[in-house]
C-alpha cells in the first residue's frame, strides 16, 4: 500500500498477512511497489530525478537499489517466473530481462513491445499473462461508443429453443 496526500511525500508500506500485521514502511519517496514471485525484490516507483523511474530493492530494505526504466517509467509488473519485469514507459509497455537469483540484481536492455495511448494516470490498468505473451489493458475509447450485451442463463435460453 502508499501513502499520499496534498503536500505529503509517498511513502511505500509492508503489510504482513501474518503475525500481528502491523503495517511497517519500506521506503520513503515512493509509490506503486510490487513483490516479485519469489518475494525477494521489490519493483516501485520513485520521482528521484524529477519524474517518476522504476526501481528494484531486495525485501526487506537493505538500501540498495538498481534503475530499470530510463526516460521515465511507472506501473511495474513482474512476469511470473521473475526473469521479467515490465512497465510503462509514457509511449507504451516496455520489456527488460531482470535476473534476481544472484546477490547483486542484474537489469538487462530494455525494448518497447507496444504503444498504448494514455489519458491521465492510467499505469495500474494492464496485467501481462503468465508467461509474459499477452496483455490486457484498459484503454481510452476515441469517439463513439459501443454496446456490450451480457447474456446470463444462456444455457437455459438454448433448451427452450
Amino acid at each position: 500500500m502508499y501513502e499520499q496526500g496534498t503536500g505529503v511525500n509517498t511513502d511505500l508500506w509492508v503489510l504482513p498477512l501474518s503475525g500481528d500485521s502491523k503495517p511497517f514502511p519500506y521506503t520513503s519517496g515512493s509509490s506503486r511497489g510490487t513483490f516479485s514471485p519469489d518475494g525477494h525484490w521489490v519493483a516501485y516507483v520513485a520521482q528521484e530525478g524529477g519524474r517518476p523511474e522504476v526501481f528494484v530493492a531486495p525485501f526487506p530494505w537493505t538500501g540498495a537499489k538498481w534503475q530499470v526504466s530510463n526516460g521515465g517509467g511507472a506501473g511495474p509488473r513482474w512476469r511470473a517466473d521473475g526473469k521479467e519485469l515490465f512497465y510503462f514507459d509514457f509511449n507504451g509497455v516496455t520489456a527488460v530481462e531482470v535476473d534476481g537469483a544472484r546477490s547483486a540484481f542484474q537489469v538487462g536492455s530494455s525494448k518497447l513491445l507496444f504503444r498504448l495511448p494514455l489519458r491521465g494516470i492510467m499505469s495500474r490498468e494492464y496485467a501481462p499473462s503468465h508467461d509474459g505473451q499477452r496483455f490486457i489493458a484498459v484503454t481510452p475509447s476515441e469517439g463513439s461508443s459501443q454496446s456490450l450485451t451480457l447474456v446470463q442463463n444462456w444455457p437455459a435460453e438454448l433448451k427452450n429453443k
